[in-house]
C-alpha cells in the first residue's frame, strides 16, 4: 500500500474513533465536538489539494489527470468550508448561524466536482486524446458550457423543491436546506452515469476504484439529508450522523481518486524519502511521477 492511502486511511481511522468516543459519552457539544469538525475540515482541505496538486504532476497521463485535479480541489474546498464553520467554535467559541459565509465554499464545491465528472466523461469518451492538441482545447469551451448548463439546471430545479416546500418562500436559509441534498444526489447519479457508460474503457483496477468516488458522492447525499432533517426539527449537533457520513464520503473520494491514479502509474502519490521539515514538524508533499 502507498505512502499516500496510508495516511488517508490512518487519518480517517482517527476521526472515526474520536466520533466513536464522543458517540459513546453522549457529547452533543464542547470542545471536543468542535475539534472533531476542525478536524474533518483540515482533513479535506489537506488531503484535497495533496491529491489536486499530485494529479496535477501528471503531466501526460490522461484521462485522469485533469479530472482528479478538479475533483479533489472540489474536495478541499469542502474542507476549507468545514474548517471556516467550526474555526469560530474552536478559537472564538462562537457558533456560525446557517447560513453563513462558509456555504459560499460549500457552494462551490458542486461546480468542481461537476466539471470534473463531466471532464472525465468527455476524456473516457476519447480514449484520452491528448488535450495538448490545439483542438482538443478548444473543447473545453463546450464543456465548460455544459457545466453551466448542467448547474443551471440543478439551481432552477433547488428553486422550484424550494417553492413547493416551502409555499413560495425562497429565503437563503430553505434554498441551501433544498440545495445540498439535490446536488449531492445529482453528483451521485452522474458519477454513477460515468462509470457505468464507459464499463468497457475503464481498466479493472481503475472501474473498482471509482466505484469509490461513487460511494463518497452517495455518502455526502445521505449526509445532506441527515443534516436537512436536524436543521428542520432543531436537533442539530456538531459530530452527529451527518458528520460521520461527511467525513465518510471524503475518505471515499480521496482513496477513489488517488487508487484511480495510482492504478495508472502504479506509483504512490506521496514520497516517503522527501519529508520536509517546518519547525520540528515533519510531514510528505507531493512529488513528480514521472
Amino acid at each position: 500500500m502507498s505512502k499516500g492511502k496510508t495516511l488517508i486511511i490512518v487519518q480517517f481511522a482517527t476521526l472515526i474513533l474520536w466520533w466513536v468516543l464522543l458517540t459513546l459519552i453522549h457529547s452533543k457539544q464542547g470542545y471536543g465536538n468542535s475539534l472533531f469538525g476542525f478536524g474533518m475540515g483540515l482533513y479535506a482541505l489537506v488531503f484535497g489539494i495533496s491529491v489536486s496538486i499530485s494529479a496535477y504532476r501528471y503531466n501526460n497521463h490522461l484521462p485522469f489527470r485533469g479530472p482528479s485535479a478538479i475533483s479533489s480541489a472540489g474536495i478541499a474546498f469542502f474542507g476549507l468550508g468545514t474548517i471556516l464553520w467550526y474555526h469560530f467554535e474552536v478559537f472564538n467559541n462562537i457558533s456560525l448561524p446557517f447560513p453563513s459565509v462558509s456555504d459560499i465554499f460549500y457552494v462551490l464545491q458542486f461546480p468542481l466536482s461537476s466539471f470534473g465528472l463531466i471532464l472525465l466523461s468527455s476524456q473516457l469518451s476519447k480514449n484520452g486524446a491528448s488535450l495538448n492538441n490545439p483542438k482538443e482545447k478548444d473543447n473545453y469551451k463546450n464543456l465548460i458550457f455544459v457545466t453551466l448548463t448542467y448547474i443551471s439546471i440543478i439551481f432552477l430545479t433547488t428553486i422550484f423543491l424550494t417553492g413547493y416546500m416551502f409555499g413560495g418562500s425562497l429565503n437563503p436559509k430553505n434554498i441551501l436546506e433544498v440545495y445540498f441534498p439535490v446536488e449531492s444526489f445529482s453528483l451521485t447519479i452522474l458519477s454513477a452515469f460515468v462509470l457505468l457508460k464507459f464499463s468497457k474503457v475503464w481498466q479493472k483496477t481503475s472501474f473498482i476504484w471509482f466505484c469509490f468516488v461513487v460511494l463518497g458522492f452517495f455518502s455526502w447525499f445521505i449526509a445532506d439529508a441527515f443534516f436537512t432533517y436536524a436543521v428542520q426539527t432543531d436537533t442539530f449537533y456538531t459530530a452527529n450522523y451527518s458528520d460521520l457520513l461527511y467525513t465518510s464520503g471524503v475518505f471515499f473520494m480521496l482513496l477513489g481518486h488517488l487508487g484511480v491514479l495510482e492504478g495508472s502509474k502504479k506509483e504512490g502519490f506521496l514520497s516517503p524519502v522527501e519529508p520536509v521539515f517546518f519547525a520540528g514538524y515533519q510531514s510528505y508533499t507531493p512529488v513528480s511521477l514521472n
